[in-house]
């Protein structure tokens, strides 16, 4: 039998894609902060009561209350068991370098 998992990807792990079908994430824009080097942008994400974090390189003009899709790539995947605990590659998975 499966065993229930929760997933995590770091904020800077988070790209913008066009499309939901492409994302991993979706929401709706709820505060965007330019800081010159990076640009944070917050989403709403419905079904969950704390905002997913986004932390783009640069400067991204993204207007509040719009849609947003994000992504990122399988390595920066974290897995977690319904402990918490991180649960580290099977035998035979590769791993990221």
């Amino acid at each position: 039998k499966g065993q229930s998992v929760k997933v995590g990807i770091r904020p800077e792990d988070l790209v913008v894609t066009k499309t939901a079908k492409d994302a991993i994430i979706s929401g709706t824009v709820d505060i965007v902060e330019a800081l010159g080097e990076v640009t944070l942008v917050y989403v709403r994400v419905e079904g969950h009561e704390e905002s997913v974090l986004a932390k783009l390189p640069g400067y991204h003009q993204i207007e509040r209350g719009s849609a947003i899709h994000l992504t990122g790539t399988a390595e920066a995947l974290h897995l977690f068991d319904a402990d918490g605990k991180t649960m580290r590659a099977e035998a035979g998975v590769k791993k990221a370098a």
